[in-house]
């Protein structure tokens, strides 16, 4: 992995966070095969076939220092990935350690998900570097369940199109829009944001169902954020204790989204939009 240089003033600092922290942590990481299936699952990627660029990866690990020393049995086996916006990731299948070229916020993201083995929690440099990497995740986790949820009173009757609009215009944006007054079943729920959010026909019209399209969006659409607008929120699936609570189930899901798009550096947000009785 590559580590940020760090500077000697903050050395002092590390050594007592790493002196407190260490008690409480354990061996986490994952193999280089399961993070390597961690970039094709994410970026819907395979292994590049360009020997060129597979040969220059494998000059820059047999250069990392940290490599050397986790080297299984003196062997290298580089899984090489070129994104579609030119990042380039290298990942040794037997030793887990990896290069991201050129993309902080990605290598930020690896490292987490990588996580700390035996030799990694003896070094206070690696520890402190996951550490880091664990608190830009917590955060951005806290934030997305902070904001992913709007909800608005409609006192003019254009709020949803007002919403949609914005939504629409801002650049890679997917904007989804419910109207609330078709779906007070389940199943004209389903029926309505399968169509709002072009779920594939296997999509099976259930809870777990809708958590796992909506967490696979990028496989049939491409955005770089998405925006649900929801007109007549309240009269999702009726009335009643039973529609309240399938309310809540469905936000519960969206907050689930939401988290599981933060970390991956895409925002989820659902901006639910109840009318006054008079304009209904």
């Amino acid at each position: 992995m590559q580590i940020k240089k760090l500077f000697p003033p903050m050395t002092e600092q590390w050594k007592a966070v790493y002196e407190k922290e260490r008690p409480n942590l354990t061996p986490n990481a994952i193999t280089g095969e399961e993070l390597s299936r961690y970039v094709r699952d994410r970026f819907d990627a395979d292994p590049t076939e360009d020997e060129a660029l597979i040969l220059a990866v494998r000059d820059l690990l047999e250069q990392d220092a940290l490599l050397q020393r986790k080297k299984k049995d003196g062997r290298l086996q580089p899984e090489v990935y070129r994104l579609e916006d030119g990042t380039v990731i290298g990942i040794d299948l037997l030793s887990g350690c990896f290069i991201v070229q050129d993309n902080e916020l990605l290598r930020d993201e690896m490292t987490y998900v990588k996580g700390l083995d035996t030799f990694d929690l003896e070094n206070m440099y690696l520890t402190i570097d996951w550490l880091r990497c664990r608190n830009l995740h917590a955060e951005k986790e806290k934030k997305a369940r902070e904001t992913f949820f709007t909800a608005i009173e409609d006192e003019t009757g254009k709020a949803a199109f007002d919403a949609v609009s914005a939504a629409g215009r801002t650049p890679g944006t997917y904007a989804a829009y419910l109207r609330g007054k078709r779906c007070r079943t389940k199943a004209g729920f389903f029926r309505e944001i399968s169509a709002a959010m072009q779920f594939p026909s296997y999509f099976g019209e259930n809870w777990d169902a809708l958590s796992e399209c909506l967490c696979d969006l990028n496989e049939w659409l491409s955005f770089k954020a998405v925006t649900v607008v929801i007109d007549d929120y309240d009269r999702l699936f009726g009335s009643g204790q039973k529609a309240a609570k399938d309310r809540e189930t469905i936000r519960s899901i969206f907050e689930d989204t939401a988290v599981f798009w933060a970390v991956r550096d895409v925002a989820f947000r659902v901006i639910a939009i109840s009318r006054s009785e008079a304009q209904r």
